[in-house]
């Protein structure tokens, strides 16, 4: 006898159509905006800042998205903004075609549409609890990541470098395409049937609050910032390793972060299934080992490879993370309070990259190309001995549904 899951309900299945279409036009330009700096400037720095350009909206307005999020009608919000992002994705197309693009525009735009992304992200994660049973979480967050890679990066990313070896403009241009046609599908989505009555002052703090009293919570949004200062110190330079550590060109890198994919499509489409038969814990302990030897791997390799094998090993484990500590939150907390402690998350795990992103390049700069994955390893490692005892099996728990053969 074969117990099959309930459906996901319609409205998800709108929602995540809308976020497949912009994940996909998302993964153009995170490809193309640090090769489209490679071609202004040769300053490690300067192009690993474009990646804190887009992440430090989080730093400034993270907080506050959340409780506009937790005040708003999250589906009309989403559809405004991505309209704006559209326009600003639009924008950029223009400066290249047009020559008058430079690196301080590029970091203007690429802020701007960062934060909306402040926004549209927590308003999206918020959204998913309003439209899904409790047990339905690991599920439904699960399907949202696996086409956010497929779309993002095993599609997006090696085509994009592909496309802008031949008009820079154009994974732009396929960007604002994308966020228009995402805002269209959201249109239909049911609108918020409660009023939540948030407070004109205190609100920010109340998010943080209950993000610090819950212990599991505030443990993992530790290691995320953790996690994400060495992930995107080594990430920001991943285009210069590969161009001279491994002797590949713009399509080659294209190709080789498409595996990280491979590996988080599989972690995405095997995270529920994977949590069912060994537990969050068991899991969130494993994940914060193989971030470590992630980052040996890169620092003693020059074999492209190998570090294929790590990029799609570490996917593995990035995506099932990631379904996990999502759901975690969303379980954890009410519908009143969920935009806000959201935000405080992300804006640990946001910031955390954009500091990453910042020290990578002087880091670079600094000792040499392998520096930031040296640093990287150390730092988790040592998050590793301070956080797993905090995790224990009894403390991080979820409610899924089982499907028995």
């Amino acid at each position: 006898m074969i117990k099959t899951r309930e459906r996901l309900p319609a409205p998800f299945l709108r929602l995540w159509g809308a976020d497949a279409l912009s994940s996909f036009g998302d993964g153009f330009t995170l490809i193309a905006a640090p090769l489209l700096l490679t071609t202004l400037t040769d300053n490690p720095v300067l192009i690993a800042g474009g990646v804190f350009a887009s992440q430090v909206p989080w730093v400034l307005f993270g907080l506050h998205a959340g409780a506009v999020v937790d005040r708003a009608d999250q589906r009309r919000l989403v559809i405004r903004v991505d309209t704006v992002r559209a326009l600003l994705m639009a924008a950029l197309a223009v400066t290249i075609l047009t020559g008058s693009v430079t690196v301080l525009v590029v970091y203007l735009l690429l802020f701007a549409s960062g934060a909306g992304d402040t926004l549209v992200l927590t308003a999206g994660t918020t959204l998913v609890p309003q439209l899904v049973a409790k047990h339905q979480l690991t599920r439904a967050n699960s399907r949202l990541l696996s086409t956010r890679l497929l779309g993002a990066l095993l599609i997006a990313r090696p085509v994009g470098a592909w496309l802008f070896t031949a008009g820079h403009a154009t994974p732009f241009v396929i960007d604002a395409v994308s966020f228009v046609a995402g805002a269209a599908l959201l249109v239909r989505l049911p609108t918020r049937r409660e009023h939540v009555d948030v407070p004109a002052s205190g609100a920010v703090r109340e998010g943080l609050q209950i993000l610090w009293r819950d212990r599991v919570l505030r443990v993992l949004a530790l290691c995320i910032f953790v996690m994400n200062v060495t992930l995107t110190g080594t990430m920001a330079v991943l285009v210069i390793y590969a161009f001279e550590r491994l002797g590949l060109g713009p399509t080659g890198y294209g190709a080789l972060v498409a595996t990280m994919a491979i590996g988080g499509l599989i972690g995405a489409v095997s995270a529920t299934r994977l949590v069912t038969r060994f537990g969050p814990s068991v899991l969130l302990k494993v994940g914060l080992a193989i971030e470590c030897a992630f980052q040996l791997t890169l620092a003693v390799t020059t074999h492209a490879w190998v570090v294929a094998v790590a990029l799609a090993v570490f996917g593995v484990h990035a995506s099932v993370w990631t379904v996990l500590t999502v759901s975690l939150r969303q379980h954890r907390t009410e519908d009143a309070v969920r935009g806000r402690v959201m935000a405080a998350y992300t804006l640990l795990s946001v910031g955390g990259s954009a500091i990453g992103a910042l020290a990578g390049g002087a880091l670079v700069a600094a000792g040499g190309i392998t520096t930031p994955m040296w640093v990287g390893a150390a730092l988790v490692a040592g998050v590793f001995v301070l956080a797993t005892p905090a995790l224990r099996k009894d403390e991080v728990t979820l409610e899924t549904q089982r499907v028995d053969a």
